[in-house]
């Protein structure tokens, strides 16, 4: 089948149209989306789904044997079963391991769902001549599906998750302004900039005045606009915005206290995919009810450094924090230092 879209996707299932092979490319959350939605109606109603879900990591490169073996193990009292890769690292696989994983993607057996989601656009010739190879064999399979959010008609997903998610009614005209508020923002960050709306709003319509949210949020420089820069390697950036943060009051101690949240986010995630695991399992573990964001935000952010960095960036949070609360050293030259310090360690 050629390349699809996301409402092309969505018709689809909506024809009972399936296959048993998929390549989800594109923007995150609708490739969660539709992995989320595949799964659904893979094993609605089946309590025993969780013994018939493998999940593999391809950040650190490919484990070609276990994943080969996932797929030709029978379903445990289902019909269906389902293998997901999550974000193969198209700069770091071999040809070889390339070719491999096409032999095994040729042979799918019929009970096996078998799933790449790929929300990292591979860049240079040899990654996309990387990518293209399986995206080839995919569409001659299975289904390949482009994801792009220009697909979507954004208003009225706004309305929607506004009613569905958190019971408010949001006027179109509103649903409108936010999208203007906030150009060249993905879907994701529409969600994020919604969520705020509506918990602002105490009445069961959206008012204008809780959409001045977003205008006061981006007048004023967020503290969480700090790990953001220092993450894209953006150390004059970085500097700038603690800049605007001092001038702004914001305590030292919570500026560290913001950053180590990011990393101790980070070394969570890494471990779990480090050991093959899915990450989204740490929901069950520690508090991230409501904020699965976060374990996503953390796999991604965490492919570019490795375990022992993160301990070391730990390390540096942790001393950075006890300077502040026991010495007299400006507070603004020990966070810049530990800037200095954590940028490094970031690949």
């Amino acid at each position: 089948m050629p390349e699809i879209n996301f409402k092309e996707f969505k018709k689809n299932l909506s024809k009972n149209q399936k296959t048993n092979i998929y390549l989800l490319s594109g923007e995150e959350y609708l490739v969660n989306y539709c992995k989320d939605t595949i799964e659904k109606n893979l094993f609605s109603g089946n309590e025993l789904n969780d013994f018939n879900k493998t999940y593999f990591s391809g950040e650190n490169g490919l484990n070609l044997s276990q994943i080969e073996v996932a797929t030709e193990t029978l379903p445990i009292n289902s019909e269906k079963k389902c293998v997901v890769i999550n974000n193969i690292s198209w700069g770091s696989i071999a040809e070889e391991a390339i070719q491999n994983l096409i032999n095994i993607i040729s042979d799918i057996p019929e009970y096996c769902i078998f799933i790449i989601c790929n929300n990292t656009a591979p860049s240079g010739k040899k990654e996309i001549s990387k990518f293209k190879k399986i995206q080839k064999i995919i569409a001659e399979k299975g289904i390949y599906i482009s994801l792009n959010s220009k697909d979507i008609p954004l208003k009225k997903q706004l309305i929607f998750w506004a009613k569905k998610e958190y019971g408010k009614e949001l006027p179109q005209e509103y649903s409108e302004l936010i999208i203007k508020l906030c150009p060249n923002t993905d879907i994701k960050g529409l969600k994020n900039e919604l969520e705020k709306i509506c918990l602002k709003e105490k009445e069961n319509v959206i008012t204008k005045d809780s959409i001045s949210i977003i205008s006061e949020y981006k007048s004023k420089r967020n503290i969480f606009d700090l790990p953001k820069s220092l993450f894209l390697k953006d150390y004059n950036k970085s500097l700038a915005i603690l800049e605007e943060l001092f001038e702004q009051k914001e305590d030292p101690i919570g500026i560290v206290a913001v950053l180590s949240s990011e990393y101790i986010d980070l070394y969570r995630a890494k471990i779990y995919t480090v050991k093959n695991e899915n990450p989204m399992d740490l929901k069950d573990v520690f508090d991230y009810k409501n904020k699965e964001f976060r374990i996503k935000n953390a796999v991604q952010k965490s492919k570019n450094i490795s375990l022992e960095n993160i301990i070391k960036s730990l390390d540096y949070l942790s001393e950075a924090d006890l300077k502040l609360k026991s010495t007299t050293i400006n507070p603004k030259l020990v966070v810049e230092e530990l800037l200095i310090k954590l940028i490094k360690t970031y690949n």
